[in-house]
């Protein structure tokens, strides 16, 4: 394809004897007798080289430059600058300006032409390159739209496959007849897990949250679930305490089976058995609690120095019972049971900690255990699962349009 010149000079008879030598060498050749009649002619098409004098009226040189840069489509090309005055007077001056060459009067026909052809090789290299960039970008684009579309789609699957590990309604229906169960993980996957069982006359119900969140907090999850269960296939307890020590002895064992550095992984857990034969229930946590709400409260056997208080102006009460301050995956790891015994509509609420750590509020305050507790003393006037519906809808309200902290997950259970 022909290459165009615009040919900016007053005086005549260099710019026709410019147009002639260009001609002969094979160009398409434009003038304009000064700047601002360039600026025109470049606007109807845009040329590949522009060769301006600096000494011309209307516009001169320096402004005619400036006005090319100001065009979007002309700030790449070739701008060339003839001159009658000494180059080292304009030069500096020029390259400011972001001319490309210059061309002292008179010039060498010889010279004009290897310039110009310099100056449009170089040009077209650029245009080859800038392609090259672009079209690496593209494709960088397209793959990361592809690696992304996979991985959204891997993550998905894996939410699937996380979710066939936790029991189902039909298998909670089996052992809880009157509940509510809110799993709100903070991504796709969960570090959050519950988990039921029936042993002879006893229910289990477990609930538990693994460090992190994501993928990383996912994993350890499904990990931790299955020595839960196999804690309960392989020994025969009957102590929730008990069991957790052996489950503690497996994750420290899985932790550090091939070199596996425990960077603080772990797992705390709230873990009851529901003796539904005697009345009473016995519960072991790990950097977990239970709330126990009831008219009366009759404690059997347990740690009462970790146990709080709190009524509501009906006379009912919410039993704080704390669990043991040690995770699962400790080496000098400690836990025992808490019995007591529970009445007919009493209820029980197991939840991890990303529903009291999340913040939001007016003040962008943590949610906190005192109001989960000022909550749920409030609402014992509802059903079970009306009390769910509240307790997800308050969680809601507190966050707003504010990230999710943490992975939630709270289970009510009236016993």
């Amino acid at each position: 394809m022909t290459k165009s010149i615009l040919i900016i000079d007053n005086e005549t008879g260099i710019r026709e004897a410019l147009h002639e030598i260009l001609e002969l060498g094979g160009y398409e050749v434009r003038s304009a007798i000064n700047g601002l009649a360039g600026i025109k002619e470049a606007l109807l098409k845009m040329p590949d080289l522009v060769l301006c004098d600096i000494e011309m009226p209307e516009l001169n040189g320096w402004q005619t430059i400036k006005k090319f840069r100001e065009i979007p489509e002309s700030i790449n090309i070739p701008f060339i600058f003839l001159t009658a005055l000494p180059l080292a007077a304009n030069f500096q001056q020029g390259m400011d300006s972001g001319a490309d060459g210059f061309l002292t009067k008179p010039f060498k026909v010889k010279e004009l032409l290897a310039v110009i052809t310099r100056l449009l090789s170089k040009r077209k290299r650029g245009k080859q390159n800038t392609k090259k960039v672009i079209k690496k970008n593209v494709s960088l684009k397209i793959e990361k739209k592809i690696v992304s579309k996979d991985f959204n789609e891997s993550l998905e699957r894996a939410k699937l496959i996380q979710k066939s590990t936790l029991p189902d309604e039909l298998k909670i229906n089996q052992s809880l007849d009157d509940y509510f169960i809110h799993h709100l993980p903070k991504q796709t996957v969960s570090g959050d897990f519950f988990w039921v069982k029936n042993i002879n006359d006893m229910k289990l119900i477990a609930l538990a949250d693994c460090t992190g969140h994501g993928v990383p907090a996912a994993l350890l999850s499904m990990a931790c679930l299955n020595m839960l269960n196999m804690a309960f296939k392989m020994y025969d307890f009957r102590s929730p305490a008990e069991a957790l020590r052996k489950v503690n002895e497996l994750i420290i064992e899985f932790l550090g089976s091939n070199k596996h550095h425990n960077y603080g992984d772990g797992m705390d857990i709230s873990l009851c058995a529901i003796d539904c034969k005697n009345s009473q229930v016995i519960f072991a946590g790990a950097k977990r609690p239970v709330y126990l709400i009831t008219d009366k409260w009759s404690p059997v056997h347990g740690s009462q120095n970790r146990i709080k208080h709190k009524s509501n102006s009906f006379g009912q009460k919410l039993i704080d019972i704390k669990g043991s301050p040690y995770s699962l995956g400790t080496l000098d790891f400690r836990i025992e049971d808490n019995v007591f015994n529970y009445n007919p509509g009493d209820k029980i609420y197991l939840f991890s900690d990303g529903y009291i750590d999340q913040f939001g509020g007016e003040r962008f305050k943590k949610l906190s255990s005192g109001n989960l507790k000022t909550l749920l003393l409030s609402i014992q006037n509802l059903s079970i699962q009306e009390q769910g519906e509240k307790v997800i809808a308050y969680f809601e309200a507190w966050k707003k349009d504010h990230e999710q902290t943490d992975d939630v997950t709270i289970l009510g259970i009236s016993l």
